[in-house]
C-alpha cells in the first residue's frame, strides 16, 4: 500500500507542481483581474460537470466492477448529452452573454473525468496516475506558447490552451480506456441505475456543497481583483490536499474490490503530518517572495493563505472518511456534512465579508470545513463503533 501511495503521490505531486506553475504564469502575466474571470469560468464548468456526474462520476467506481460496460458507458455518454443540452437552455435564461464553445470545453472536461471513473473502478490505477498528468502539462505549453509566442495576455492565453488540452488528453483516455483497460475486465451484470441514480445524486450534491461551501464567497465580492487575490488564495491552499487526494484514487479502488475493509490509523497519521509540515512551511516563506512570484497585485494574500490553511488541514481528515463511506456505497455521510458546511456559508457570508472583507470570508470557510469535519467525524465514529 506505502509503495502505491508513493507513486500515487508523486503523480498527484506532479499535477500539483505544474498547476501552481499554470497559477503563476496566469496570475503574474494575465493579471488579478484575468484571474478571477477564469474563477468564474472555471466555478460555472464545475457546476454543469457536477451534474453530468450524477452519473458519470466516481460513486460509480462502485459499480464499475459489477456492470457490463457497454450499458455503463452508453447511459453516462446520453446523460452527460441531456445535461448539456439543459445547461444551454438555463445560460439562455440567465446569463446575457455567454460563449457557445464554452459549452464544448464542458462536455470534453465531463468526458475526460468518466474515463478517468473507469481507470479506477478496473483498478488501472497506472493508466490513472500517468494520463493526469498530460491536461495540466498541455494548458501550460500552452499558456507559455500564447504569452510568449503570440504575446498574448487577455482571457484567451488561457481558454485556447484548455480547449488544446483537454483535446488532446480525451483522445488518449478513450483509446487506453477502449482498446485496453476495459477488454481487460469484462463483466455482463445488469445496470443498476437506480442505485447508480442514488448514490450520483448524493455524491455529487456532496461535493456541489462541499465546494460551495468555499466558492460562494466569489459571489460576495464584486471587484473581479479582489476575486482573484481570493480565488488564488483558495487555489494554494487547497494545493495541500494533495497529500489526501494522493490517498483517495487507492481507497476508492482498493475497498471498491474488496482488497481492503477499513480505515486504517496510519493513512490518517500520514496525511495529516504532512499537511501541518506544508502549513509551518508556508509560514515561514516571506510575502515579499510570494509576490514576486505571482504578482505585485495579489498584496495579503499570503494572510489568506494560512487562515484558510486551517480549514483545508481538517479536509485532507474529512476527505479519508467520506472516501471511505463512498467506496462501501454510502453517500448519506457526505451528502449531510457537506451540506451543513454550506448551511454556514451562505447564512454568514455576507455578514462575513462585510465585517472584515476578504479574511471575514476565509474565517468562514474555515468554520464551514470545521462544520463538515464534525458531522463526518462523528458519523465515522458511530459506524465503525457499532461494526466493531
Amino acid at each position: 500500500m506505502f509503495a502505491r501511495y508513493i507513486g500515487s503521490f508523486s503523480s498527484k505531486a506532479t499535477v500539483a507542481f505544474i498547476n501552481f506553475l499554470v497559477l503563476l504564469f496566469t496570475s503574474r502575466y494575465l493579471g488579478p483581474g484575468t484571474r478571477g474571470e477564469i474563477s468564474l469560468w472555471l466555478l460555472d464548468i464545475f457546476i454543469i460537470q457536477m451534474a453530468a456526474e450524477i452519473i458519470t462520476g466516481y460513486s460509480l467506481v462502485h459499480f464499475i466492477p459489477k456492470v457490463d460496460f457497454k450499458i455503463i458507458y452508453k447511459t453516462g455518454f446520453f446523460f452527460s448529452l441531456i445535461i448539456l443540452l439543459l445547461s444551454v437552455v438555463i445560460f439562455l435564461l440567465i446569463k446575457k452573454n455567454f460563449e457557445w464553445e464554452f459549452f464544448g470545453l464542458v462536455f470534453m472536461v465531463i468526458l475526460n473525468s468518466f474515463h478517468f471513473v473507469f481507470f479506477l473502478g478496473y483498478g488501472d490505477i497506472k493508466s490513472y496516475n500517468w494520463i493526469s498528468i498530460l491536461q495540466p502539462f498541455l494548458l501550460l505549453f500552452g499558456i507559455i506558447v500564447m504569452v510568449f509566442g503570440f504575446e498574448l495576455t487577455t482571457f484567451r492565453a488561457w481558454k485556447i490552451p484548455m480547449f488544446f488540452s483537454f483535446g488532446v488528453t480525451l483522445l488518449f483516455t478513450a483509446y487506453v480506456l477502449f482498446f485496453k483497460t476495459q477488454k481487460s475486465n469484462q463483466v455482463n451484470g445488469n445496470c443498476p441505475l437506480a442505485d447508480i441514480l442514488k448514490n450520483g445524486f448524493l455524491s455529487q450534491s456532496a461535493n456541489l456543497f462541499f465546494v460551495l461551501a468555499n466558492r460562494y464567497n466569489y459571489w460576495q465580492i464584486e471587484d473581479l481583483g479582489k476575486v482573484g487575490i481570493y480565488s488564488t488564495a483558495s487555489t494554494l491552499a487547497e494545493s495541500l490536499m494533495i497529500f489526501s487526494t494522493a490517498m483517495a484514487p487507492l481507497l476508492l479502488s482498493d475497498i471498491s474490490l474488496g482488497k481492503q475493509e477499513k480505515l486504517r490509523f496510519h493513512q490518517f497519521l500520514v496525511v495529516a503530518g504532512m499537511v501541518l509540515i506544508s502549513i509551518v512551511f508556508i509560514f515561514f516563506i516571506p510575502e515579499e517572495f510570494i509576490l514576486k512570484v505571482v504578482g505585485k497585485s495579489f498584496v495579503g494574500i499570503k494572510g489568506i493563505i494560512l487562515l484558510l490553511s486551517a480549514g483545508v488541514f481538517l479536509n485532507s481528515q474529512t476527505s479519508i472518511m467520506h472516501h471511505f463511506f463512498s467506496a462501501k456505497g454510502n453517500l448519506v455521510p457526505a451528502f449531510i456534512s457537506n451540506f451543513t458546511g454550506f448551511l454556514v456559508t451562505i447564512l454568514f457570508a455576507s455578514f462575513a465579508y462585510k465585517k472584515l472583507g476578504l479574511h471575514g470570508l476565509a474565517l468562514l470557510a474555515d468554520s464551514a470545513y470545521f462544520s463538515v469535519f464534525l458531522v463526518t467525524f462523528f458519523w465515522f465514529m458511530l459506524k465503525t463503533s457499532h461494526h466493531e
